[in-house]
């Protein structure tokens, strides 16, 4: 699946690894600038609740990092809350 942010850059992204209510994993790519990342979600079950953990890798050129992370850090808490209101309204 690709999508494009700002009508500036586009984004590839694409499914890596699942497994039903405890794994998801995704790739993403961008080609100009080139940079890739990896993001995956773990749910597992802690007595009458879940425990939600994202993860991040990401290989961005070594000048833009410090625009990327903060742009990164929105992504994974936008993910974690829609990821979060699809398992509470299931």
């Amino acid at each position: 699946m690709g999508f494009t942010v700002y009508d500036h850059v586009t984004c590839r992204l694409s499914l890596m690894e699942q497994q039903p209510c405890s794994h998801v994993a995704y790739r993403a790519e961008v080609e100009t600038p080139h940079i890739t990342a990896t993001a995956s979600f773990d749910i597992a079950p802690k007595g009458t609740e879940s425990t939600l953990q994202a993860t991040m890798d990401a290989d961005v050129p070594f000048f833009l990092q410090g625009m990327v992370k903060g742009l990164v850090n929105q992504f994974m808490g936008l993910a974690m809350q829609y990821m979060k209101k699809a398992i509470e309204n299931s």
